[in-house]
C-alpha cells in the first residue's frame, strides 16, 4: 500500500497547473499566428489603389448634357437613328455608308494621344497662363497634341471664391481646348515638400498613356510655337535629351518624359528652348516671332523679337509698359479677364494632413 503524502499531492497539482498554462500559452500563440497569416494574405490580395480620375467634381457637370444622355438612354435604337437621319436631312433607311455611329467609349484610339504637353499649376492664377498656352498651340497648323494640366486635388474640396472660380474656368477650358485635367493627391510623408514638388512627383509616378510628354514650367509664354512643337515631335530625342540627374535642380524649367526612358533633361541645343524673363536670351533679337495675341491683334515687340521659344515668368512679377512682361499680361487678360483669377494675393494651397 502506497501512502500519498501532502508533498506528493502538492507536486501533482503544481505539475497539472504548469501543463495547463503551457497548453493555453501555446493555443494563444497559435491563434495569433493564424490571424497574422490571414492578415498578410488579405494585404497581398488587395489591389493597388486606383489613381485619381482627371475629372471635375459632380457639381460642376453640365446638367443639360446629362439630361440629353438620359433622354437618349430612354429611347429605343430606331427612334435614335431616325432623329440622327432627320438631323442630317436623310432617310433613316438610306445607304449604310451614311449611317452615323456613336462611340460610347472613352474616345481614345491606338493612333491618337501619343504626344502631349504637361504643365504644373501650383496656384489658380496659373490657369490663365495655361489657357494662353492652349490658345497659342491652337493657332499652329496640325495642332493635334494634347495638353495635360496637373493641379492639387485640394482645389476640388475648397469652397473659397478663388477655387470655385478656378473650377468653373477649368470646365470652360475643357469645352474649348483638348485639355486633360489631372488632380494630384499629396503623398503622405512629404508634408514639408512644396506644392510644385508634389506635382513633379506625379509626373514621374504616373503610368501615362502617351509615348512622349514635354514639361514646361508655368507661368510662361510661347514665343515660337513651331520651335516648341518641334521639341516635342523631334525623332532625335536621344541626342537632345539625357536621363535626369540631380544637376537639373529642384525647380526645372523644362523636362521630357518618355515611356521607355522616363524623365529626361535637355542637352545641347535643347537647353536653349526655355529662358527666364530678364535673363540672357529673353531680350530682343532678330529671330523668332511672338504668338501672344491673335493674328489681327499682333503688336510688334519692342526693339524686335526674342530668341527663346518659351519664356518663364515669376509669380507676382511686374513689368513696365512695352516690355515682354507687359505683353504677357495683355495675353493673360485676353483669356482670363472677368474670371476672378488675376488677383494680387498668395493663392498657395496648404497641404491637408490626414
Amino acid at each position: 500500500m502506497v501512502l500519498i503524502t501532502a508533498s506528493t499531492v502538492s507536486a501533482v497539482l503544481s505539475a497539472g497547473i504548469i501543463v495547463a498554462f503551457t497548453f493555453l500559452l501555446f493555443l494563444a500563440g497559435y491563434v495569433l499566428q493564424q490571424q497574422s497569416v490571414n492578415s498578410l494574405r488579405e494585404a497581398i490580395r488587395q489591389p493597388p489603389p486606383k489613381p485619381p480620375k482627371p475629372v471635375l467634381p459632380d457639381k460642376f457637370r453640365e446638367r443639360d448634357h446629362d439630361e440629353q444622355l438620359a433622354a437618349l438612354a430612354d429611347g429605343n435604337e430606331t427612334e435614335i437613328n431616325e432623329q440622327i437621319a432627320q438631323f442630317l436631312g436623310q432617310d433613316a433607311s438610306s445607304d449604310p455608308v451614311n449611317t452615323v455611329t456613336v462611340d460610347i467609349g472613352d474616345g481614345k484610339s491606338a493612333s491618337q494621344d501619343t504626344l502631349a504637353y504637361i504643365l504644373a499649376l501650383t496656384r489658380p492664377s496659373d490657369l490663365c497662363s495655361a489657357a494662353l498656352f492652349a490658345r497659342s498651340l491652337s493657332l499652329t497648323p496640325d495642332s493635334s497634341d494634347r495638353l495635360v494640366l496637373l493641379y492639387p486635388s485640394t482645389w476640388e474640396s475648397s469652397v473659397t471664391d478663388l477655387h470655385m472660380s478656378a473650377l468653373t474656368f477649368m470646365r470652360d477650358l475643357h469645352d474649348t481646348h483638348p485639355i486633360i485635367f489631372h488632380p494630384v493627391e499629396f503623398v503622405k510623408g512629404w508634408e514639408t515638400a512644396t506644392t510644385h514638388a508634389h506635382l513633379l512627383g506625379e509626373l514621374q509616378r504616373t503610368p501615362w498613356d502617351f509615348s512622349r510628354m514635354l514639361y514646361l514650367k508655368t507661368p510662361g509664354m510661347i514665343m515660337d510655337a513651331d520651335a516648341v512643337t518641334e521639341a516635342l515631335r523631334t525623332s532625335s530625342a536621344k541626342k537632345m535629351w539625357t536621363p535626369m540627374t540631380s544637376a537639373v535642380g529642384e525647380d526645372p524649367e523644362v523636362l521630357m518624359w518618355e515611356k521607355r526612358r522616363g524623365l529626361l533633361m535637355p542637352r545641347g541645343e535643347m537647353r536653349g528652348l526655355v529662358g527666364r524673363h530678364g535673363s540672357e536670351g529673353t531680350l530682343p533679337s532678330e529671330h523668332s516671332a511672338m504668338t501672344v495675341q491673335e493674328e489681327d491683334e499682333k503688336a510688334a515687340p519692342v526693339n524686335g523679337s526674342y530668341q527663346k521659344p518659351y519664356v518663364v515668368f515669376g509669380h507676382g512679377e511686374k513689368g513696365e509698359e512695352g516690355d515682354l512682361h507687359s505683353q504677357f499680361e495683355i495675353g493673360l487678360n485676353s483669356v482670363c479677364a472677368g474670371r476672378g483669377l488675376l488677383l494680387d494675393q498668395d493663392d498657395r494651397v496648404e497641404l491637408r494632413r490626414s
